[in-house]
């Protein structure tokens, strides 16, 4: 027997054998000591009822964490999601090399059999995506040039030059359910990320025009946890989930089962509209003040949605936040 828990905006489930404990913030170390009916005490954020208490311990609250066996986890209890706030200097410099680095991992590929890289965008893509590629195969000395791919409405940049093979090898690797981000990517300073995130979205993103969010559609699990993690490291409070795949003959033939939906919420999108000048053209987003999810230091508390108890054969943890 095992205990599956369901938190909100986490791709997979936490499974635990049944005699496992696990750091918690239990749900009634999160309600505010000054309300009267039961209002949460969120960290950084400022509510009526601090107003009203004349009250500032939000603005440095710390939780108490408490170690729970897994089987007494409750629903509305509170996960802390880690993520890396390290920083490593490496090989992107600039805004137009960490747009690259996104565009690559969207709607790119890098092909080691080959030795070689191209870059796809629609045509009405071409003035968001195409300059800074341009400007990365300059930079190693190849004018960059657009081809026709087999679908008249898109257009492909390609290299088999070793410098700029090179260079894109060591930002992603794989491809379709395999693609990855590497290091250079995750460590890098959250101000280029943004510019990571803002080309993904470019590229391969959509923005909702009714609920005023963006989506993103990934068959990589490695890269939409990546993508996730990302956004963490740059202040954004994404959330992903996984769904299986259509069978129908409408949808996209693909041998894969599921695929992953990143979700940037309407309240978050204005940390990310002008890294996303060809698809966010909207100003009035949702205010969402308060949120079931917050950061809390180099965490991400999240709510627990449900604990089940499961039959398992092998439990395999992973930590679904780690690079």
């Amino acid at each position: 027997m095992a205990n599956k828990i369901d938190i909100v905006g986490v791709i997979d489930p936490f499974v635990f054998e049944q005699d496992d404990s696990y750091d918690i913030i239990k749900r009634e170390d999160v309600k505010c000591r000054k309300s009267s009916n039961g209002k949460n005490c969120i960290y950084r954020q400022n509510s009526k009822t601090c107003e009203l208490n004349n009250c500032i311990e939000y603005e440095k609250k710390q939780y108490k964490i408490s170690q729970v066996n897994v089987k007494d986890i409750r629903e509305g209890d509170y996960f802390l999601i880690p993520f890396s706030l390290k920083v490593k200097d490496g090989i992107i410099k600039d805004e137009y090399q960490a747009r690259f680095a996104g565009h690559l991992a969207s709607d790119g590929s890098v092909s080691e059999k080959y030795k070689a890289v191209r870059i796809c965008m629609n045509k009405n893509e071409i003035n968001n995506v195409f300059p800074c590629v341009k400007v990365v195969y300059n930079n190693f000395g190849v004018k960059a040039k657009l081809t026709k791919c087999s679908s008249s409405q898109v257009l492909e940049a390609r290299s088999s030059k070793a410098d700029i093979f090179r260079f894109s090898y060591s930002l992603v690797k794989g491809k379709g359910e395999n693609k990855k981000f590497t290091q250079e990517v995750m460590f890098l300073k959250p101000n280029l990320q943004k510019h990571v995130i803002g080309a993904y979205i470019q590229s391969d993103g959509t923005f909702n025009k009714i609920n005023k969010c963006v989506e993103i559609t990934t068959y990589s699990k490695y890269l939409a946890n990546q993508l996730i993690v990302l956004c963490f490291r740059c202040g954004i409070l994404a959330r992903g989930n996984q769904q299986p795949i259509s069978t129908s003959k409408k949808t996209f033939k693909t041998k894969n089962i599921f695929r992953y939906i990143i979700n940037i919420s309407s309240s978050e999108c204005d940390k990310i509209k002008k890294y996303v000048p060809g698809k966010i053209k909207i100003n009035d987003f949702k205010n969402r003040k308060y949120n079931k999810r917050f950061f809390w230091n180099d965490f991400v508390v999240s709510p627990v949605v449900s604990n089940k108890i499961i039959h398992f054969k092998t439990i395999e943890n992973k930590d679904l936040v780690a690079i």
